[in-house]
């Protein structure tokens, strides 16, 4: 899915794997299976979670769609993250 434009925005997406903080002290394998299952995505400003799971859930069961949100106004930020389940 990195670079390709989704819906009728003409703004391509960026897609990432995401690392978690605990990767630093667990084993290989493990950090193997985490770096499988959570992506890091830059999106468009006006994207929903939904568009993001319904985009995404043809690769994988999606555990969670988190689009990272202004504190004061609720606006994204232009980057979400996408948990799939093991």
């Amino acid at each position: 899915m990195n670079g390709e434009q989704i819906g009728d925005s003409p703004r391509p997406i960026k897609v990432l794997i995401a690392a978690s903080r605990q990767m630093g002290s667990a084993s290989a394998k493990s950090r193997d299976d985490e770096k499988a299952q959570r992506l890091f995505i830059i999106t468009p400003k006006d994207f929903s979670e939904d568009q993001l799971y319904e985009q995404f859930s043809k690769y994988g069961a999606i555990e969670d769609v988190t689009i990272v949100r202004d504190r004061k106004t609720r606006d994204g930020k232009q980057f979400a993250y996408i948990k799939y389940k093991k």
